[in-house]
């Protein structure tokens, strides 16, 4: 064999370009290589400027809305859009960017209205405190969490979590001398915030607004953040996300103690809204109540849940539906759009926008983020891949 086909086939000791390997590996190595890269913002994300113009216009259309002649039952249907929203869009997060579908959300949602009630009835404190409180518990119960993502995957992952969701809902029914049992336990009386006593749904309704207006702005910088890169990184390969050092347990801790936080602030509103805290307001179907929201409105947008929470909500209300028909016509709605349309309800719109936009020749409308919508019903990955693999 002639010397330079030597030199040619003997691999160097040190490689100078370690992405170019053939085949799946290339591109995989290549997409990890960029995505752990502090400042790297993935192609499906919208701009900074497009997410300050619809946190504007959200903030818009939503401000002059109670003023807009509505009924006042719409406005109460409102601070509940907000709240599930809330809950939904941290969800959103660990779905779309770490591949992670939680129905165990709904449980965390509760022990943040149990934590209200509980402080509020017995110690008589105030609402910040309260809030503060509850993001801290819940936020530790959902680092706990993290240990099931890190053990197992797919569908067994979501089955342990439903069961982690009747287990919360167990301890709420017979915890009977914190819960109160079945029976639920009353709020009494308006709360203050910074001085403002805060009484009527309209208040509440501003309040519960601002704040998923701040969360969605959190959500922005974490997912521009090197944790939610971490976390795409994650998602896509764990050995290789792995083998470049990214700790998968610190990544999902940190996820799921955030929006675990985001669910307690949520469930603490919901404490407050309803005045009264009762097992049953969250079992496992609140949490798939949410998990529909998600995938309804589409995970991979920042507003998706939002306009998922909308449409459950509001939908029913408009068409004075009976409470199982407004199930069942959801339910037809969510199996349409799985099917139909993956990105959900926002990636529909952004679709149809696009298509006017080509057709009447105005601009070029940018590329659709990937939706993740259909995956929900093959799990998040297949669970036969081992454990530790997501």
């Amino acid at each position: 064999m002639p010397a330079g086909n030597l030199r040619r086939e003997r691999p160097s000791a040190v490689p100078t370009a370690p992405l170019a390997t053939a085949g799946p590996s290339r591109s995989l190595l290549a997409n990890l290589n960029r995505i752990t890269r502090r400042g790297y913002t993935p192609p499906s994300e919208a701009s900074w400027r497009a997410t300050i113009a619809a946190l504007v216009a959200l903030c818009v259309v939503a401000g002059v809305f109670p003023y807009s002649g509505v009924a006042a039952q719409y406005v109460t249907l409102g601070v509940t859009v907000f709240i599930y929203a809330i809950v939904a869009s941290g969800i959103g997060l660990l779905y779309h960017d770490g591949g992670l579908l939680s129905v165990a959300h709904g449980g965390l949602w509760g022990i943040g209205a149990y934590t209200a009630a509980v402080l509020v009835t017995h110690f008589n404190w105030p609402l910040i405190p309260v809030i503060l409180t509850a993001i801290a518990i819940v936020g530790v119960a959902g680092m706990s969490l993290a240990s099931i993502s890190t053990r197992v995957a797919g569908s067994y992952f979501i089955i342990i979590l439903f069961a982690v969701s009747e287990v919360i809902y167990g301890v709420m029914i017979n915890w009977n001398s914190v819960t109160n049992g079945s029976e639920g336990i009353v709020l009494a009386g308006p709360t203050s915030l910074f001085g403002y006593q805060i009484s009527s749904y309209l208040q509440w309704y501003y309040v519960t607004l601002i704040t998923l207006v701040v969360i969605l702005v959190l959500l922005r910088l974490i997912k521009q953040s090197q944790l939610g890169q971490q976390l795409r990184a994650i998602r896509d390969s764990r050995p290789l996300a792995v083998s470049v050092g990214i700790s998968v347990t610190r990544v999902h801790m940190a996820s799921f103690a955030i929006t675990g936080a985001m669910a307690g602030v949520a469930g603490v509103y919901w404490a407050y809204l309803e005045k009264y805290v009762v097992p049953s307001q969250f079992s496992a179907t609140a949490s798939i109540d949410f998990v529909v929201v998600v995938l309804l409105g589409g995970s991979a947008y920042l507003l998706g849940p939002l306009l998922g929470a909308i449409v459950v909500i509001f939908l029913p209300q408009l068409l004075h539906l009976a409470p199982l028909l407004s199930d069942a016509i959801i339910g037809v709605i969510f199996i349409a759009v799985i099917l139909l349309f993956p990105e959900g309800v926002v990636g529909l719109i952004t679709r149809s926008v696009g298509w006017l936009i080509a057709r009447t020749g105005i601009g070029r409308w940018p590329r659709l983020p990937t939706g993740r919508a259909g995956d929900a019903l093959e799990t998040t990955r297949p669970a036969d891949e081992g454990l530790g693999e997501t």
